[in-house]
């Protein structure tokens, strides 16, 4: 009989584990300067009349969904609000397709006039071709729009979409995503300028109607921290606590340089460590935006009551 083989030996290569432990990085890296080439080819097109082919907004979508797990369906359109209150057409919305329904199809498979209930939102996001202080202004007032939407809290003992531990106030589970992409930065204004401005709006904020983070590709990505003094290191705020138990946040840049050369990959992962901590609640959906009956009829108890055994 053949001699049996030596288990001992069947073990990872080395070179293998060394190509491949920064592949995300590097997917990331691809995808960065693929959204800068074609938006560059796009504004070219504007230039000389052309057609300007997909829009860079249809591109991002595209690139992100390749890159977050299938549950997070990528997708444009409308947020509703269970009052009735609209943040009108959004260029980037993350959304749990497997929970929810959407509220209203569009007339078209490519239409960005579908309606999405804001329960079943992970994350907003406004993509901007160039970053002025102009288009700064006019995307963190669309998403603050979007961030005031009445959304009901989901507790942090539910542990998955329709399963709760116990009933508990302190935390939430489901705070809105909010971010901002800029694909090119005007050429008057620096990181630093976005940062104050960015920093300024958002001072006026309360706690949940900030914007969570900004992006310029291949020049920095702006996230918010925290000091904890148990790690005595500075650590991302993930806007999950209540009013009243909120530590104090600093803007932080993750500025691009030699050793730091892609922005989208800080975005990635701060909105993945986001949407891994995320769960929804829909339990009340179909009451929360159906008919509101206001009326029943009670029978008599004495004759239509059924009594325990």
């Amino acid at each position: 009989m053949k001699k049996l083989p030596n288990t001992a030996l069947w073990q990872p290569r080395k070179d293998s584990i060394e190509t491949l432990k920064d592949i995300f990085y590097k997917r990331c890296l691809h995808v960065e300067s693929l959204i800068i080439s074609k938006a560059k080819q796009e504004k070219e097109f504007n230039i000389d009349n052309f057609d300007s082919g997909i829009p860079i907004e249809e591109i991002i979508r595209e690139e992100f969904s390749k890159i977050l797990p299938k549950r997070y369906s990528v997708t444009k359109g409308i947020v509703n609000d269970r009052q009735g209150f609209t943040a009108g057409e959004q260029d980037f919305i993350i959304f749990n397709n497997f929970w929810f329904p959407d509220l209203k199809s569009g007339a078209a498979k490519e239409s960005k006039r579908i309606h999405f209930p804001i329960e079943g939102v992970y994350a907003i996001g406004e993509i901007k071709q160039t970053l002025t202080i102009e288009t700064l202004d006019n995307a963190m007032e669309k998403l603050v729009i979007g961030k005031r939407l009445k959304r009901p809290m989901t507790g942090r003992t539910r542990i998955a979409e329709n399963r709760e531990i116990n009933d508990c106030i302190h935390e939430s589970s489901n705070p809105l995503y909010s971010f901002i992409i800029g694909v090119n930065l005007d050429v008057n204004l620096s990181m630093d300028d976005i940062f104050v401005r960015f920093f300024e709006i958002n001072k006026q904020l309360k706690r949940s109607e900030i914007i969570n983070s900004l992006c310029v590709l291949a020049k920095g990505t702006i996230i918010w921290c925290y000091f904890d003094d148990t790690k005595l290191d500075l650590q991302p705020e993930k806007f999950t606590k209540n009013t009243g138990q909120f530590p104090p946040i600093i803007p932080v840049l993750l500025e691009t340089n030699e050793s730091r050369k892609c922005s989208l990959y800080d975005l990635v992962l701060h909105l993945s460590a986001h949407l891994y901590d995320t769960i929804l609640g829909g339990e009340d959906m179909a009451a929360a935006y159906g008919n509101n009956y206001n009326h029943i009829k009670i029978p008599p108890k004495e004759k239509y009551q059924i009594n325990p055994e």
